[in-house]
């Protein structure tokens, strides 16, 4: 994801997509989701490099949705 915009203009896409009755959009939704779940956690950790070292941004991503 280059962007909060390029995401917030997908996410919209897929939306308006799936309000049209388009149910594969709903794969797009949560592919884009996941991937900027994915790119906060990775921000997240670049703050805290003392962290790094011990956790993985997809070990955080997968073990934050588990919860879920």
């Amino acid at each position: 994801m280059d962007t909060d915009d390029t995401f917030s203009a997908a996410l919209a896409e897929c939306l308006q997509r799936l309000e049209r009755g388009d149910l594969s959009s709903r794969d797009r939704i949560i592919e884009l989701c996941s991937d900027r779940l994915r790119d906060l956690a990775h921000r997240m950790l670049g703050r805290y490099p003392g962290v790094r070292r011990w956790e993985d941004t997809d070990d955080v991503f997968t073990r934050r949705l588990s919860r879920a």
